[in-house]
């Protein structure tokens, strides 16, 4: 594993540093407001409760609609959890 380095400094003033920052932001506004299912133990699970996700600098801009568990799912994910404990609990954390 690669020691955890900064990113170097980048000049916005440089025409081609700017555009590579203008095609970042072109990619991340064309998935705004998708649809997100949860996800537990490898399977998704889609409850129609959505929690609406919105920019907080730009409420009026939604970054994702993501789906609720129930509680019978938060239940079912505790216990899938405590299942995997033992495999989980044994993994080096690096």
């Amino acid at each position: 594993m690669k020691p955890f380095v900064n990113e170097p400094y980048a000049d916005f003033s440089k025409p081609d540093v700017w555009a590579q920052a203008e095609a970042a932001l072109t990619l991340v506004r064309s998935q705004l407001g998708r649809e997100y299912d949860l996800w537990m133990a490898g399977a998704a699970h889609a409850t129609g409760d959505l929690l609406v996700s919105v920019n907080p600098s730009k409420p009026s801009e939604i970054v994702g609609r993501h789906h609720k568990a129930t509680a019978e799912l938060a239940n079912r994910a505790i216990e899938d959890v405590h299942a995997y404990a033992p495999v989980w609990g044994r993994t080096l954390a690096v």
